[in-house]
């Protein structure tokens, strides 16, 4: 069966015999415009799909050079700043060297021409500093919009397979099932992804009762404690290197917005002292304490955080 098939978003369109393909010409998501298949195979084949990743990966790089040039016409302003004040200042250190340096014309008019030249100097590495930090500034803020609005669009929900305790969250949130990023050693079960921030949960379908004293974990067999096989360094490890991922991928994420979250289905575990770096609970208190949140993000950030973890996960739902 003839496909109308969108590149950008994905969104197919069946050809039936009594179609016309001149009634549809667009895509109705995102307005571009259709391509026609024989067949999936024909579509999978063809190397237009894989335009996508390389326009994401070349706006991100764009976005990425201005951001440095940006920093670059800081230090340039701060540099030039700096060369100001010496100006400004080396009058005083020659008076306070010797006054007999001032009796002799030449000598007042070398150091005339030395202070002037460096007021110049400072005047004109400032002036590039800012008009380079503007921009880059300027530019940045465009290329950051034009990603986000390509980004907005691309965000595609490969299948709805949200676990019952998703389901009660607001609208708004990104559930990324099975992230692994293995340069990067991550390995979590749902990062969810919203208005109130990142959230790496952890599920614990181990059985027995847990004893969980901070990063101390016990299972306890009737009266037998042991020590447990779980890794609770391995939750915190886990957001320090998501971190790092989304910073290199200049997405600067302040940890206050990552929530590190071991859930447990069953009430199969008592809390004597609640870890630091995260909380423990039931997978039935996921959603609330999401939703209740008190940190916020905005939707810039949110999408961006989507795009760059979509191609590690197994699947997204989106509430």
């Amino acid at each position: 069966m003839p496909y109308l098939i969108c590149n950008e978003c994905e969104i197919y369109y069946e050809i039936e015999p009594d179609f016309d393909p001149e009634a549809l010409k667009t895509c109705e998501k995102c307005g571009l415009q259709l391509k026609y298949y024989e067949n999936f195979h024909d579509y999978y084949n063809n190397e237009n799909i894989n335009h996508n990743a390389y326009e994401d990966e070349k706006n991100f790089n764009t976005h990425s050079k201005y951001v440095k040039i940006t920093t670059a016409g800081f230090i340039l302003a701060i540099i030039g700043l700096f060369i100001f004040i010496l100006a400004y200042v080396s009058p005083i250190f020659w008076i306070s060297q010797s006054t007999n340096n001032f009796k002799n014309p030449n000598n007042l008019l070398n150091l005339s021409l030395q202070i002037i030249f460096l007021y110049i100097t400072a005047v004109s590495i400032m002036a590039a500093g800012v008009l380079t930090y503007l921009y880059g500034k300027r530019n940045g803020k465009i290329m950051k919009t034009r990603v986000n609005n390509v980004n907005q669009r691309r965000i595609t929900v490969k299948k709805n397979s949200t676990p019952n305790y998703f389901k009660n969250l607001p609208e708004g949130y990104f559930i990324l099932n099975k992230l692994k990023i293995r340069d990067k050693r991550i390995k979590i079960n749902h990062v969810v992804v919203g208005p109130t921030g990142i959230f790496l949960i952890h599920i614990n379908n181990l059985r027995g009762h847990y004893v969980i004293n901070e990063n101390k974990w016990m299972d306890n067999i009737g009266k037998i404690v042991s020590k447990t096989i779980l890794n609770p360094q391995q939750v915190k490890l886990n957001a320090i290197e998501l971190k790092r991922f989304l910073d290199s991928k200049n997405l600067n994420i302040d940890y206050i917005m990552l929530n590190s979250i071991v859930a447990f289905p069953n009430n199969n575990f008592t809390v004597r002292k609640m870890p630091r770096t995260y909380t423990v609970m039931n997978t039935r208190e996921i959603s609330n304490f999401i939703a209740n949140s008190k940190v916020k993000m905005d939707l810039s950030t949110i999408t961006e955080a989507v795009v760059l973890l979509e191609h590690y996960c197994s699947d997204i739902a989106r509430i």
